[in-house]
Order: C-alpha cells, then sequence, then structure tokens
C-alpha cells in the first residue's frame, strides 16, 4: 500500500493530480481516500473520506475500488466533505 501526497495552495478550491500506479490484475482495484493532515478549519471539514462514483462517502465500508485492469481511469474526483 502507499500513499501519493497532494499540497493544496492555500486559499484554492481544486487541484489537478496524476498518479501512476501498477495495473490491478488479481485485485479488486485501487482505494482512492484523501486524508486531511493539519488544521482542517477548526473541525470543518471531514479529516478522511474515501471516493465512489457518486461522491465521497466517510465510511470505508461503503468506498468503491477503481479497476484499471483493462483501461486507464479518468474523472476519480472528490470533494472534500464538511
Amino acid at each position: 500500500m502507499g500513499s501519493t501526497y497532494i499540497l493544496a495552495s492555500l486559499g484554492s478550491h481544486s487541484g489537478s493530480y496524476r498518479i501512476i500506479v501498477p495495473v490491478n490484475a488479481s485485485e479488486p482495484g485501487y482505494e482512492v481516500s484523501y486524508h486531511l493532515e493539519g488544521e482542517t478549519g477548526t473541525g470543518k471539514y471531514l479529516k478522511s473520506a474515501f471516493y465512489t462514483p457518486t461522491g465521497a462517502v466517510p465510511s470505508w465500508d461503503s468506498a468503491s475500488f477503481v479497476d484499471i485492469s483493462s483501461a486507464d481511469a479518468a474523472g476519480i474526483d472528490m470533494t472534500i466533505l464538511t
């Protein structure tokens, strides 16, 4: 399991990223999540959430895996939850 850190500029509302990972041949795919570090606006933002095609969810057991066994994935967007 690995992590990629993305630094958001102060006051920014979005950011772009590209993560290169091996094709998932035998696994169900990759878990995409965010974990905020440092100050999060005095509890304004949820410190972690997990990807689903319909939006970020706070619970790991509701997360969706991103399958790249046959093609690249794009549009894996997440909004930081409040």
